[in-house]
Formats: structure tokens, C-alpha cells, sequence
């Protein structure tokens, strides 16, 4: 067994730039119940904690909770950290181990003492999650612990509390690189092998709570972006009849939301059943009808070639809930040089805005013209957006 003792670790702490203080101190960035962002590399000398906040009030999405429905983006950026512990590729790394766990109490026999609901030994652990999947909903079985005996409960809470400790006692920020000689991540988290994860946290969850990195990216996860790790959160309660706690099933774990890490090292928590944000284009000519993406045609009807000209404004807007980013306009047909497109004055639109642009048709030659222009944006279905004209010079 480890002990945290600052007198045997303040030598290789300093040379990593780590905070330290006495083994009796408390860190002010960390409080009971936080729920921790572990990393761990089988063979390293390093091993990361991250320090999320409080789980019950930010992270308890399904039963209760200010994040119900509510994503937090790139709230917490690590890629300085994870560099320093794991190198510039730990992005790539597969070897690289992601997890999340928090508990506040870790007492069998008081069952009615509550903090933000929760009773004691509620454990907040992860699961990896096997794919992409539905955004907002779990893509892992959900841990079910009810054939577990209650010892080996309090030995997973008590796991849990033993390794988050070591960031409360032995340093003094919310994010710290803990050598293996003082963190307990690589002891309360075992292998079998290098790539195979033993039961963590006193033998309680079979496979391990972690997921492994991979040389490529996991996918994009909703509001999130491109990822590297997405790993479900769950919420198990050890007790179901405390007076006034958050209810939920008795030793089966709630889907309470996604924790991702991107490449850039930011961390974002898509919550369960949150609206996942995104851009939506409509375009509109006139004002008020909107166009149908690859079907709607615009006839600029007859215009004497080099005596008059025919014009129509036509409206981009954004009707969803992200920004409209990337907007621009091309021409497309063998008589695209008779329509001419004006500049937008906006490429990116917030949720709710609009801009305008303005076609003219001024033929230069007799006969019928064709043409189309094709709006780029960020819209993830109708991209471009795609719109026939035509007019008639005699």
C-alpha cells in the first residue's frame, strides 16, 4: 500500500511542478462528493486528476439536478496537463486510461444524513461507452450492482474516497500530475494486463470503470465536437429510503450524462436528454416563403438583353439553436455569367439572425438561361443549399 506522505514525494513533485502540502492540509479546490477525471498509463510514472465539481449538483442530470437537459462545452481545458504527464501525442495514445468516479460518504450505517440530496456510498462512476450512439442517451449497459453485498458496496465507496484523497490532502489545485508514487488512481483501478482492466474500487465493477484511448477519434459527440474519450456517467445508490433524498432505483446506475475529452484537451459534460444544439438553415425569397433545398426554382421572367435587368433578395436565416457558420455563395450552369450574385455582409449568423443577398439577371445574350447557385454553410443536412434559376432574353 501507498501512503501520501509530502516527505518522501516533495523532491520528484517539485521537478514535475506540482502543488504539495502537508499531508494534514485540505485542498480549498476539491470538496467531498467532487466528482474526479482520472487518468492513469499502465508503465508511467504519472497519473492525472480532475477535479469536475460537485457531482450531485453539476453533473446529476437524469433524476435531479441544475444540469438537467443542460450541456456545459469545454468547460475545463487539460491538453497542458495531459502533455506534461503523457507527452504532446496523448491524444493518440491508446494506451491512455480515462475514468470518472465521486462519492461523498462512505459510512454502512448512517443512512438518513444527506449532502445535495445524496445519501451515503451514492457512487458516481463511469462506464466506457461502446459508440457514438444517441447523443443525450447512454451507449453502455448500465451498471446494476444488486446482486453485490453491501461490504462490497462500502468497499467501493471507500476505494472511490481513497483515491480522490489523495488530491484533497496532497495538493493544492483542482487539476494535478500525482506520480505513482503517491496517487492512488493506478492502485485503486488495477490490470490484469497492460490493455485488460481488473474489477476497480474494491472489486465492485467488473471490466473496469475506464475507457482506453485510441489513435483516432472517437467521434463527433453532439455539442461536444470531435472527441477522444466519451464516457457515461452513472449514479448508484446504496439506499433508496432516506428521508428527502433524490430518488432512483436501488443499486442500479442512472445515465446521468456523457463527460468527452476532444484532442485539444477540453472537457464537456452533454447532459441526459439535453437539446442538442445545431445550426439550421432556411432561405427565403420572398420574404417570409422558404425555398426547398434542391427542388425550389427562381424565374426572373423576360428581360431584353442590354436594355433592362430583373432582381430578387433572397434571405438566409438561422432558425436553429447554434451558430450558422461558413457562409458563402457559388454559381454553377453554362450560363451562370447572365446571374450575378452580390456579396453577403455576414458568414456567420447567431441563432435567430438573418442576412440577405441580391440575384440579378442581365443577359448579355439572346435565348433561355439556366443556372444555380449553391449556399455553403454549416447546416448538417442541406449543405450546400442548392437553388435553380432561369430567365428568358428574346
Amino acid at each position: 500500500m501507498k501512503h501520501n506522505l509530502t516527505a518522501m514525494t516533495c523532491a520528484g513533485a517539485t521537478a514535475l511542478g506540482l502543488a504539495l502540502t502537508s499531508a494534514s492540509a485540505e485542498n480549498t479546490q476539491f470538496a467531498l462528493g467532487d466528482l474526479v477525471l482520472y487518468f492513469q498509463k499502465p508503465g508511467s510514472s504519472n497519473t492525472v486528476y480532475a477535479d469536475l465539481g460537485n457531482a450531485a449538483t453539476a453533473f446529476r442530470g437524469a433524476a435531479a439536478g441544475s444540469s438537467d437537459g443542460v450541456n456545459r462545452v469545454n468547460f475545463l481545458d487539460l491538453n497542458a496537463t495531459l502533455t506534461s504527464a503523457f507527452g504532446s501525442s496523448w491524444a493518440n495514445d491508446p494506451s491512455i486510461f480515462a475514468g470518472l468516479a465521486g462519492v461523498w460518504g462512505t459510512s454502512s450505517l448512517n443512512k438518513t444524513t444527506l449532502q445535495d440530496g445524496d445519501p451515503h456510498r451514492t457512487l458516481y462512476v463511469s462506464k466506457s461507452r461502446d459508440g457514438v450512439g444517441t447523443v443525450g442517451s447512454p451507449n453502455s449497459v448500465a451498471w446494476n450492482l444488486s446482486n453485490t453485498s453491501s461490504t462490497l458496496i462500502t468497499a467501493a465507496a471507500q476505494g472511490i474516497d481513497s483515491q480522490n484523497s489523495v488530491l484533497e490532502f496532497s495538493y493544492t489545485t483542482a487539476v494535478a500530475i500525482s506520480p505513482t508514487t503517491i496517487s492512488q488512481i493506478d492502485e485503486q483501478n488495477p490490470f490484469l494486463t497492460p490493455t485488460i482492466q481488473a474489477a476497480p474500487f474494491g472489486g465492485a465493477f467488473e471490466g473496469g470503470v475506464q475507457q482506453a484511448g485510441s489513435s483516432s477519434s472517437f467521434g463527433v459527440f453532439g455539442d461536444a465536437g470531435n472527441v477522444e474519450f466519451a464516457l457515461d456517467l452513472y449514479r448508484i445508490l446504496a439506499v433508496n429510503t432516506a428521508p428527502g433524498q433524490v430518488a432512483g432505483d436501488l443499486l442500479v446506475g442512472s445515465y446521468e450524462g456523457t463527460v468527452t475529452l476532444n484532442s485539444l484537451g477540453q472537457v464537456s459534460f452533454i447532459a441526459h436528454g439535453a437539446v442538442i444544439s445545431k445550426p439550421e438553415i432556411d432561405i427565403q425569397q420572398p420574404f417570409g416563403s422558404s425555398l426547398v433545398d434542391g427542388t425550389s426554382k427562381k424565374s426572373f421572367g423576360t428581360v431584353v438583353v442590354g436594355q433592362s435587368s430583373a432582381a430578387k433578395t433572397f434571405t438566409i436565416k438561422n432558425t436553429g439553436t447554434a451558430a450558422l457558420t461558413g457562409l458563402a455563395i457559388t454559381k454553377t450552369g453554362a450560363q451562370s455569367a447572365q446571374f450575378t450574385v452580390s456579396a453577403l455582409t455576414k458568414t456567420s449568423l447567431a441563432a435567430g439572425g438573418k442576412t440577405t443577398f441580391n440575384v440579378t439577371f442581365k443577359p448579355t445574350t439572346s435565348g433561355s438561361h439556366y443556372a444555380a447557385i449553391h449556399i455553403k454553410s454549416n447546416d448538417a443536412n442541406e449543405n450546400p443549399f442548392d437553388i435553380s434559376l432561369s430567365g428568358l432574353a428574346p
